[in-house]
């Protein structure tokens, strides 16, 4: 008996030894984790105090195999219909249309010189996005602040631009496209008056796009309150930073 007793507690040691073995080896598998590559536009070559608008008829530009989107119509002087441009500027006392490529900051996300600002139309809203040449990912996040333009229309109000009161805001809106399909979308209010709330973004902010899933394009939108029958006036800018997308 003694011998039999013997014999089944040391072949329950060996099952539950084994057992606890596959599941220590299992949990401790590492689960791969993505890297990410992080566009500062700081790539793009701009003199001091400059801006490159598009108006060279490029199309865009491209960066880590993203292209950014720029249509520039070259009639009436020229002028942008939606997209993005690369600036330093960080004029944040002028207001109004003159100085539309500042940033309301000292600089770029983290202390950095340059930062992109999108130019949203609604009458083409496809230009303002810009497409993953290589293969579809995920985005993890990106920087946002207002441009100078925006926010002192925001604030003070201007003869297009109500001064933001009760009840009023102003979003981004990033919407995520695979295979030309939409497959979500991630907003952020760059103004936000609702419910007794009198915020006017005025600082790099992270926004985080990791809810879009995979994509191959991300396509930029702006609303807010202040409308009228000829669409939206506050003017239609945010500058947008440090965008990390998996290599």
């Amino acid at each position: 008996m003694k011998t039999h007793f013997f014999t089944k507690t040391i072949l329950g040691i060996i099952i539950a030894f084994t057992l606890v073995s596959c599941n220590t080896s299992n949990n401790d598998e590492p689960t791969p984790q993505p890297e990410f590559f992080t566009i500062t536009f700081e790539d793009f070559y701009l003199g001091n105090n400059s801006v490159w608008d598009g108006s060279d008829m490029s199309g865009g530009f491209s960066l880590n195999d993203v292209w950014f989107y720029n249509n520039y119509v070259n009639e009436y002087g020229g002028y942008s219909n939606g997209g993005f441009s690369v600036s330093c500027q960080t004029d944040m006392e002028t207001a109004g249309f003159g100085n539309q490529y500042s940033v309301y900051s000292n600089g770029g996300a983290n202390g950095s010189k340059q930062f992109a600002v999108v130019f949203y139309s609604s009458y083409a809203p496809e230009n303002s996005r810009f497409t993953l040449n290589k293969k579809a990912s995920k985005i993890k996040s990106l920087k946002v602040n207002n441009s100078t333009y925006a926010y002192l229309a925001m604030k003070n109000g201007d003869s297009y631009t109500n001064a933001l009161g009760e009840n009023d805001w102003f979003k981004v809106t990033f919407e995520g496209y695979l295979d030309s399909k939409s497959v979500g979308k991630v907003e952020f209010y760059l103004a936000d008056f609702r419910e007794g709330k009198t915020y006017i973004c005025n600082e790099w902010t992270t926004v985080n796009l990791l809810g879009l899933g995979e994509v191959d394009e991300v396509r930029i939108s702006v609303d807010g309150s202040d409308i009228s029958e000829y669409g939206l006036n506050t003017p239609s800018y945010v500058c947008i930073d440090d965008i990390e997308i998996e290599k």
